[in-house]
């Protein structure tokens, strides 16, 4: 869709309005630092929600995160900026599986075919030796590059369950 001149000069007008940091748009507070949370680790693409801290400017927190939960008072409406560098971004996954040869093989092979890199991997069967829980901190680009990395390692056999981490 083209958008008109005219919607193009609001646009760059309204984001004058505003102070971008750490690709993230927040409503006019000079000389305040602006830092994404590691509790929920927010990712290009997340909903989103600032959070005013004590002493430690503003950090950012997906919105669902339970973190901020109870907080009125201390949130700010923030946005991801449309013109972002191309980087990645670090998520926590976690993954329940049933136990079965090859299942760290097969769960690396998606990591990889989906163009994510794993910066750390933790494995363990379970006291039932049956099950195994699989954690692993992979960094990706966006919310649908994350989206698309959890379909396809719902996929693999013996995969009970894959979800996001949130601290």
């Amino acid at each position: 869709k083209k958008e008109t001149i005219e919607k193009k000069l609001n646009k760059q007008i309204a984001k004058k309005k505003q102070i971008i940091k750490n690709d993230i748009l927040v409503e006019e507070m000079n000389e305040i630092k602006v830092s994404l949370s590691g509790c929920c680790k927010p990712i290009p693409g997340d909903d989103i929600l600032g959070y005013i801290t004590k002493g430690y400017g503003v950090k950012v927190h997906r919105s669902d995160c339970p973190n901020i939960a109870r907080e009125k008072a201390r949130l700010i409406h923030v946005e991801w900026d449309d013109d972002l560098e191309e980087k990645e971004y670090e998520v926590g996954i976690r993954i329940s599986s049933t136990d079965r040869s090859f299942l760290l093989s097969d769960i690396v092979t998606i990591v990889s075919q989906n163009k994510a890199n794993i910066i750390h991997v933790e494995s363990k069967v379970m006291p039932d030796k049956i099950n195994v829980l699989t954690s692993l901190t992979v960094l990706v680009k966006n919310a649908e590059h994350l989206r698309t990395l959890i379909a396809n390692l719902k996929k693999i056999n013996s995969v009970v369950f894959v979800e996001r981490i949130t601290r």
